[in-house]
Formats: C-alpha cells, sequence, structure tokens
C-alpha cells in the first residue's frame, strides 16, 4: 500500500494524508450532523474538514474513531 494522497476537487492541488492532517481542522462532522443525509452512519465515524493548503477551499475526509486516513 502506497502513500495516501489527498486532492482538492477545486484546484487539483495534492498532498499526502498525513500533510492534510497536519491543517488545522476547520470543523468536524458528527452523526448527528449528518443524520439528515445519511441513513446508517457508523458511531464512531465522523468528517473531518480541513482547508486546502492551495487554494483554501473545503477538503472533507471520514474518520474512524476521530482521525482521518
Amino acid at each position: 500500500m502506497g502513500i495516501q494522497v489527498v486532492t482538492c476537487a477545486r484546484c487539483g492541488h495534492a498532498c499526502p494524508a498525513a500533510a492534510w492532517r497536519a491543517l488545522p481542522r476547520e470543523r468536524t462532522l458528527t452523526r448527528a450532523d449528518l443524520a439528515g443525509y445519511v441513513s446508517d452512519w457508523p458511531v464512531n465515524a465522523v468528517v473531518e474538514v480541513r482547508s486546502c493548503a492551495g487554494c483554501g477551499g473545503a477538503i472533507a475526509r471520514r474518520a474512524e474513531g476521530g482521525r482521518a486516513p
């Protein structure tokens, strides 16, 4: 398994997942936040939102137990 890469859908900037995790977390969406959109969401899963280092756009990734891959 190679290095995981996070790519911004807005500008295409790509960085290793570890570098993305080092960026300040802008928001964390919990099961309660997603209840109106997702019918079956794992109890320990959240969505972490961080700003792209290239353009500042939001990049969201699912995280288990509060840690995104």
